[in-house]
């Protein structure tokens, strides 16, 4: 692949993002449901 073939780059670039946006959505999602799990255990113990 040629570093200078300025699509590719792009591609690359926006494909890359999507994929750390992707990553970053679904670690908000796991911290949200870790929080739901937490509150459900701690209103069974109580």
């Amino acid at each position: 692949m040629r570093k200078n073939c300025p699509f590719v780059n792009f591609f690359l670039n926006v494909t890359h993002r999507k994929q750390l946006r992707l990553l970053l959505h679904m670690l908000t999602l796991n911290k949200i449901c870790q929080g739901f799990n937490a509150a459900k255990n701690s209103a069974k113990k109580t």
